[in-house]
């Protein structure tokens, strides 16, 4: 019995490190854009940990399984919706995208993120339109030496 044991365990370590690599590979093909790749990875770690559920008798242990492969799942969605997001700049402009840009509509807009969010003192308002038509007043001064009379105006020679 105690040989038993042993295999099942020495298997199950074994799984483990399958799962870790494989999932390991799968997020670096996703970082690295290679979403169809990463995709397949993502589905052989979600069989894999179906496999661990299956085998699993421990309520804990099964349920740590369970919450993984959700977490898995869940990669695997965004990966996915990278793929369709990325569908749509390979199609031509004008073909086929009418849709594609479906999604934008319910996205808020910049002025309602600003609204929605706390203003940061540490960052500064956007300059305001000159309305004084850039005469007097605070506007920057086009030359620095304008400012000042040269020394041959105030009666002195210049260096040499």
């Amino acid at each position: 019995i105690h040989l038993f044991a042993r295999i099942d365990v020495m298997a199950s370590l074994s799984m483990l490190g399958d799962v870790q690599e494989a999932l390991r590979l799968s997020r670096e093909h996703a970082l690295l854009g290679s979403y169809d790749t990463a995709l397949t990875y993502y589905d052989g770690v979600v069989a894999q940990i179906q496999l661990m559920l299956a085998s699993c008798n421990d309520t804990s242990e099964r349920q740590g399984w369970a919450n993984a492969k959700e977490t898995v799942q869940d990669e695997a969605q965004i990966v996915k919706d990278l793929c369709t997001a990325m569908a749509v700049f390979k199609e031509p402009p004008g073909r086929g995208a009418a849709g594609a840009f479906s999604h934008v509509s319910q996205l808020p807009s910049r002025g309602a993120q600003a609204q929605a969010q706390p203003r940061d003192p540490d960052v500064w308002a956007p300059p305001t339109p000159d309305v004084g038509g850039g005469q007097g007043g605070g506007g920057m001064r086009r030359g620095g030496a304008a400012a000042q009379p040269s020394r041959r105006d105030a009666g002195g020679d210049l260096p040499s």
